[in-house]
């Protein structure tokens, strides 16, 4: 199981000879996993016949089904504390990856993996610093929708584990051993310049957003004595270390989601002023962003999320559209988005309606 790092990023923005996309929900409070595991193996029936009715070479079907079930045959359901998994397979490689958001099913075939359903992630992929302070420990995260990783403290400090019994001592990944703790309760308090000190030589002018997770007194003396401008003035109230890693990177995100502004509200305000004054670098006629992506002169684009686009395209020649899919075709909408990034720019998708003139796609040129 992958998450979604940069290596998994690129793998999906390359064009394919066949790219077979799935997600699928897979409900982790649900104890009973026969019927998810029943989902699972439909999913890949699925693909076997759409493969097979876009004729598809029967051994390059053949290769990619298999691949296809004995990846998930190995996958451990009940591990898996993710909503929602995403299985991007093509004629050489096949990878798991794990989201942390619900995501309706959805299965798409074309020359490039399906993104699209992506992209409000991506929009949120924004790294911030969780730092995590209770009486007796205090760690220092880099956090983003997909990953968690802690930054060593290296505390001057004696490091000995104060956890309560029956608390928790340290989260479900096995990381206890990398724990940083104080003294004593009392001595977080009494050492807590050192504490601070360390935190802004670790963070130094990294300008990501802080957020602060912590019992209230060492939270309240914390923020007193601090110089962080990115911390966040809203915390989570709470004690950091009685929670799994997952589950206070999922309460971190919670928390960080309405402080952190969308970038897609920006690209859409740079569309409609652009518009306005009738400029040059911009574009709504989907063949035309099409052409600018893959000549990597789209800076940013906006697809519709809850449209698509069947039919075919190639560079320097016209959209080939349909009405409904035919064998072939491809969601072009998706096409631009990953022709976008792939050449260094920015996708995003919003509903039709909100994409001005009601187009399928908008974006902003670089020349």
């Amino acid at each position: 199981m992958q998450m979604l790092d940069t290596d998994t990023l690129k793998f999906l923005l390359k064009p394919r000879q066949v790219a077979v996309s799935i997600y699928l929900s897979l409900r982790p409070e649900e104890r009973d996993l026969r019927l998810q595991s029943a989902e699972l193996r439909n999913a890949v029936d699925e693909v076997g016949q759409r493969l097979e009715a876009n004729g598809v070479d029967p051994h390059l079907c053949e290769t990619i089904i298999s691949a296809t079930r004995q990846h998930i045959s190995g996958l451990d359901l009940s591990a898996h504390r993710d909503p929602c998994l995403a299985i991007f397979a093509d004629e050489s490689e096949t990878r798991l990856v794990s989201l942390p958001e619900t995501l309706p099913y959805d299965l798409a075939l074309g020359h490039h993996f399906n993104v699209k359903p992506l992209l409000p992630l991506l929009d949120r992929n924004r790294r911030f610093w969780l730092l995590a302070l209770s009486a007796g420990r205090a760690r220092l995260f880099s956090v983003t929708p997909f990953e968690i990783t802690e930054v060593d403290l290296a505390l001057a400090h004696r490091v000995v584990d104060t956890t309560a019994p029956g608390e928790p001592a340290a989260d479900q990944g096995g990381s206890a051993d990398k724990t940083q703790a104080m003294e004593a309760p009392d001595s977080l308090l009494e050492s807590l310049s050192d504490l601070v000190r360390t935190v802004e030589d670790r963070i130094g002018g990294d300008t990501a957003p802080v957020l602060l997770a912590a019992e209230p007194r060492i939270g309240g003396h914390f923020r007193k004595t601090v110089h962080l401008p990115g911390l966040l003035e809203e915390g989570l109230v709470l004690n950091p270390h009685a929670f799994s890693l997952r589950d206070l990177q999922q309460k971190a995100l919670e928390a960080v989601r309405p402080q952190v502004r969308s970038q897609v509200n920006d690209v859409l305000e740079q569309i409609q002023a652009r518009l306005g004054d009738a400029a040059s670098n911009v574009a709504v006629r989907l063949e035309e962003i099409l052409a600018a992506a893959d000549e990597g002169r789209v800076d940013a684009v906006i697809v519709a999320s809850d449209e698509a686009l069947w039919g075919r395209y190639e560079p320097g020649s016209p959209i080939t559209a349909h009405g409904h899919r035919v064998s072939g075709d491809e969601d072009l909408l998706n096409r631009a988005a990953v022709a976008t990034m792939r050449n260094g720019g920015r996708s995003f998708s919003l509903p039709k309606t909100q994409i001005p003139r009601n187009s399928l796609a908008a974006a902003t040129l670089r020349f």
